[in-house]
């Protein structure tokens, strides 16, 4: 935050008309003056030139610098699964791998909250006080953090915490998950617990304790998912402990409730094993497992001994407890998704109710729903409708709301037999809220008349398809190395998917190498990308282009038509040290599709001319590249994070692009659509020793529930350069009169 306006102690004044030299009482009137005029507000009738980047920057744009000055030499985690942004942009959460301000303790990583007053940007710690971690939790990859989504505005998130931070006595020796809800507010917050237990819980192997994993939370947090493998209910029953076992619980305002029950038509009971998606505890796919608001619950029991299914799929079933008062104990809402239906070739046979599958929901692999949980897309090796002829998995919509008997479609039909086989499909890369647009990756061609090539495998190229209310169109053709990265069915991979869809489903943004079918566009071969040697770039298709016949365009290849020599990215992550991924996915385009942010080595603009990775913008409207980032600094910088708008486009450097910026650690700035905080005084006088000491700082009483104040007095530096412009008038002053600022202010 920038440094505020304070008054001065009767002490401090009389200190300096003791024996303090005519240069000190300048060097401290400076310092009162920068209290007054760098309170980061921007001034009234501001014009370009007035804000560093003003006039250098697309869309009015203005440097801010969002990280404190102060951070005891620690870099900011450049990792976007490390870093949310709120969808208005006034606040961001990011990490360290070094505690600083008021931090409680540092856990492998120490996370901090940034919010934007009208006074500037203010940090403060957001990482509760928890016992060292031993060696058996590094081994293990244990860390305490923050590893879901935060809801919009950031104000709520749910923490995996090692000690207790409630006093409830049955998991007291467990590891537990919470809820935080003032994550706006500085202090030690207030939590509630989430992983409840009806009975005393055992710590579990000292060498491997079981952990809970957050899998979906409603908009408004009421309900959330998680999984456990510890016995927390009375009805929950199996393996206690067993890693193979996981159990889906639903933690609904302050009860926790088995969310993985059987319907009664299928034996009844509770389900040994259930989980979100294809699993949360390997941080596998569980997006919107949960509906919005709560309602309905999509989990799948797993089928781990099936020949036919892989660890990450099972039975799919819906709980739907919409407009109803069921409870965990109703089980006339569990609702098999996975079923096979006969009504594809015989619709007549569905007319009225007919009997359900005597075999029950089949294996399948979930992959995304609708928001509100009415639809559901999943693939499948078995023959669910009577128009699959195939063995390979098919990709299916699930539609609670169609009739029943009519609520399964097989979205991947292949409609191109020339290409010798039917396309199986490797996984869906997003969907839109509505459910009305799939993307999805095939290892063969869907499109009658479509570009067939070398399909499938390892070695060949899959394509990406789109699905939009009966209709496909392909996107184009990937490298086959490509698809687990993409479809995030590597595991841990999974945080680092490197696609993205709008809500509305409009646009897809993704990465690709060596595959210049795409837009025509030469890779390259000095790049190394998931094992290759293309370069990486970055791509936006919009579906909604050409009468809807779609467009793909290529938003980080050169502009000239160079030959790449450097990757673009939309997920850098780098000395991240020992930090674990989480789920978060960085917004890289803006909701409405009209920019697409992301990370390039590439100079793709005259400007840029250091060398190295900088952050930029590309607009699909004007098909204009403009950079973040200065272009100049012989460091690099990583864009991060964007607001929903794109107003506000968060990225990482250790240039110092404001007058506030006074170290060589890596910082997180916001280049804002009219933004601009207010910069130090331009001068500042030239002093010496005890002579630039600035006033003292206030004793500040603290108490438990309060902001933990940081302070830190600079002394006033003799400036080693000139002050420069550049064309961009962006601002680097390494030496200047600091004063003392509190709670991470600037």
């Amino acid at each position: 935050m920038r440094t505020q306006a304070k008054a001065l102690s009767a002490g401090s004044t009389r200190a300096v008309g003791n024996g303090r030299s005519l240069l000190g009482l300048a060097c401290l009137c400076a310092l009162v003056l920068a209290a007054f005029l760098g309170s980061g507000a921007p001034s009234a009738g501001a014009t370009a030139g007035d804000f560093p980047g003003h006039g250098f920057l697309p869309d009015n744009r203005a440097w801010e610098m969002v990280s404190p000055a102060d951070k005891n030499g620690a870099d900011v985690l450049v990792d976007t699964t490390q870093v949310r942004a709120a969808a208005d942009g006034n606040a961001i959460q990011f990490a360290s791998l070094q505690g600083f301000g008021d931090q409680h303790g540092n856990l492998i990583t120490a996370e901090y909250m940034a919010l934007r007053r009208p006074s500037g940007w203010n940090t403060h710690a957001i990482t509760p006080l928890q016992e060292p971690l031993n060696r058996f939790d590094a081994t293990f990859g244990f860390r305490p953090g923050y590893y879901g989504e935060f809801s919009p505005d950031l104000s709520k998130g749910l923490f995996l915490a090692k000690s207790p931070l409630t006093d409830a006595p049955n998991v007291a020796a467990a590891r537990n998950l919470y809820l935080r809800e003032d994550l706006r507010v500085p202090g030690a917050g207030s939590y509630r617990l989430i992983s409840d237990a009806t009975t005393p819980q055992s710590a579990g192997p000292v060498f491997n304790q079981p952990i809970p994993f957050d899998a979906a939370a409603s908009a408004d947090f009421r309900h959330v998912l998680f999984e456990s493998t510890r016995n927390l209910t009375d009805d929950a029953v199996g393996a206690e402990l067993s890693t193979s076992a996981p159990k889906l619980y639903e933690w609904v305002d302050g009860t926790v409730r088995l969310a993985g029950i059987l319907p009664a038509s299928e034996g009844g009971g509770p389900a040994p094993a259930s989980q979100a998606g294809q699993g949360a505890l390997g941080r596998f796919n569980t997006a919107r497992t949960i509906s919005t608001d709560g309602s309905r619950v999509i989990f799948t029991v797993p089928d781990n001994e099936g020949e036919s299914c892989d660890p990450f799929c099972g039975s799919l079933y819906l709980r739907d407890d919409q407009g109803t008062e069921s409870t965990a104990d109703d089980t006339t809402t569990r609702i098999g998704v996975s079923e096979r239906t006969n009504c594809a070739e015989a619709p007549d046979a569905c007319t009225g109710t007919p009997a359900p599958d005597p075999a029950g929901p089949r294996a399948a692999t979930y992959w995304r729903a609708s928001a509100d949980g009415a639809q559901v897309f999943f693939t499948s090796s078995e023959q669910l409708t009577d128009d699959d002829h195939n063995a390979l998995p098919d990709l299916y919509r699930w539609d609670l709301e169609a009739p029943v008997g009519h609520r399964l479609t097989r979205i991947s039909v292949d409609r191109e037999p020339a290409d010798g086989d039917a396309a199986e499909i490797i996984g869906v890369i997003g969907a839109s809220e509505e459910g009305d647009y799939i993307y999805f990756i095939a290892g063969g061609q869907l499109v009658e008349g479509g570009p067939i090539g070398s399909v499938g495998g390892l070695g060949g190229i899959n394509r990406i398809f789109v699905w939009h209310e009966g209709t496909i169109h392909e996107v184009g053709g990937i490298n086959g190395g490509e698809m687990d990265e993409l479809t995030g069915i590597q595991g841990w991979k999974t945080a680092t998917t490197i696609a993205r869809v709008t809500p509305n489903g409009s646009h897809l943004v993704f990465m690709s190498a060596g595959t210049s079918e795409l837009t025509g566009y030469d890779q390259g071969s000095t790049c190394e990308f998931l094992g290759g040697t293309a370069c990486s770039e970055v791509y936006v298709y919009d579906a909604t282009a050409n009468a809807g016949e779609g467009e793909l365009v290529c938003a980080s290849c050169n502009p000239g038509g160079q030959t790449a020599t450097a990757n673009a990215t939309i997920v850098p992550r780098f000395a991240q040290g020992t930090a674990g991924l989480t789920s978060h996915l960085n917004r890289t385009i803006t909701n409405d599709g009209r920019l697409v942010f992301f990370t390039s080595g590439e100079a793709l603009l005259p400007g840029d001319t250091n060398h190295t990775d900088d952050a930029y913008e590309y607009n699909t409207t004007t098909r204009a590249v403009n950079l973040l980032s200065s272009g100049t600094s012989p460091d690099p910088s990583f864009f991060l994070e964007a607001s929903s708008d794109g107003s506000d486009a968060f990225f990482a450097t250790r240039e110092r692009l404001s007058g506030w910026d006074v170290d060589e650690s890596t910082d997180i700035y916001d280049a804002r659509v009219d933004g601009g905080l207010t910069e130090p005084p331009l001068s500042s006088p030239t002093c010496d020793g005890e002579t630039c000491q600035p006033p003292s700082a206030p004793i500040v009483e603290v108490t438990p529930a309060s902001t933990v104040v940081f302070q830190s007095s600079q002394q006033c530096r003799k400036r080693d350069k000139h002050r420069h412009r550049r064309k961009h008038r962006h601002h680097r002053r390494s030496a200047r009169c600091a004063h003392d600022h509190h709670g991470g202010n600037r």
